[in-house]
């Protein structure tokens, strides 16, 4: 389970920042009962829906970095690194209570250093005479200023993702008009004609589902309506069926509206580098439907598609953000649905 947990990359590509951590591990990294398992901000932000007092939890330790972030911008420089000086690391008083009880949860000293350890940006914590002591020397945390809630931090702790896609760039079409255009750009080509197919390639079976595709997402169930929304679209494209043999060989047996797709245009566009351009529209197309899927059946495979698919969609592993996320991802899909009407259009 913990291995289809979404993984985010670290300020610096230094490695992964996780939803969790693990201490006392076996060499293998397998843990064992002796294990110290904690959750990260990541984590605790990751579950505020279904426990909003770690989510508040989340947003308390966001705002004690923040004040490191202040604290070690106030260290004078040295020609090699930041002068040496070390913070008092106390115990932390935060908004939730435990189990049972009205008084809210203290986290010891020695909690506090085990989670900065093991954060995106890791603040080494050493134990002496006086208690734990934060070490802020050389520390990367001026873009953590002004933090002062976990989606914030969030921002800045996943701020590469896994792979960068840039700034979007806005289309002069919506996208359910770009979707439309994509109709009347294929039913003009020859390989259509000659086809006899006799319905239009873009039904819509729902306008709600189409209304939909302009409206923002401000919530996780806004975002997972869009995305179905989306899909339903997609899934009810209507294409001539891949032949048989071809659909056993090429697609594992599938002929639905993806599979059908990408065998029409691989009888249409034949040509490089607009195989290329083909080829990576269809795939943004996919994670479409692997975003949906996770939304809908929850398993640790479809997390892990899931997970996969925000990657490639240059989203940070866990949402700071519903309304952009789908502002991303909608920019995103009309621009791959517009490189493959180039595509045809190229060729036609």
């Amino acid at each position: 389970m913990l291995a289809s947990l979404p993984i985010g990359r670290a300020i610096d590509d230094r490695g992964p920042y996780r939803l969790y951590w693990l201490l006392d591990v076996t060499q293998d990294g397998v843990p064992n009962d002796g294990s110290t398992f904690g959750l990260t901000i990541a984590g605790l932000h990751a579950v505020r829906a279904h426990n909003p007092q770690l989510g508040e939890m989340a947003d308390q330790l966001a705002t004690f970095y923040g004040a490191l972030a202040r604290e070690a911008g106030q260290i004078p420089a040295t020609p090699y690194e930041a002068a040496s000086w070390q913070a008092p690391l106390m115990d932390f008083t935060v908004g939730v209570r435990s189990p049972g009880s009205v008084l809210p949860l203290t986290l010891g000293a020695g909690s506090i250093a085990a989670i900065l350890n093991n954060e995106s940006e890791p603040v080494r914590s050493v134990e002496s005479a006086d208690g734990y002591r934060c070490d802020l020397r050389g520390r990367r945390l001026r873009p953590f200023l002004g933090v002062t809630t976990a989606p914030e931090y969030l921002a800045v702790a996943w701020r590469d993702g896994d792979r960068a896609v840039g700034d979007v760039s806005p289309s002069p079409l919506t996208l359910i008009q770009t979707i439309d255009y994509l109709g009347y750009v294929l039913e003009a080509t020859d390989h259509w004609k000659a086809s006899g197919h006799p319905e239009h390639l873009i039904q819509i079976r729902s306008l709600s589902a189409a209304a939909a595709l302009g409206q923002d997402a401000a919530t996780g169930a806004d975002f997972d309506n869009r995305i179905s929304s989306l899909w339903t679209i997609i899934d009810h494209l209507s294409l001539p069926a891949v032949p048989l043999e071809t659909a056993n060989r090429q697609f594992g047996g599938a002929n639905g509206s993806v599979a059908r797709l990408e065998y029409a245009l691989g009888q249409i566009v034949t040509e490089s580098p607009y195989t290329d351009q083909v080829r990576a529209a269809l795939g943004v197309i996919r994670d479409v439907r692997d975003l949906r899927v996770a939304a809908q059946h929850d398993t640790d495979a479809t997390r892990a598609r899931g997970a996969r698919a925000r990657s490639h969609f240059g989203l940070t592993p866990i949402p700071v953000s519903w309304g952009g996320d789908w502002d991303t991802v909608r920019g995103l899909v009309a621009r791959a649905l517009s490189d493959i009407i180039d595509a045809v259009q190229a060729e036609n």
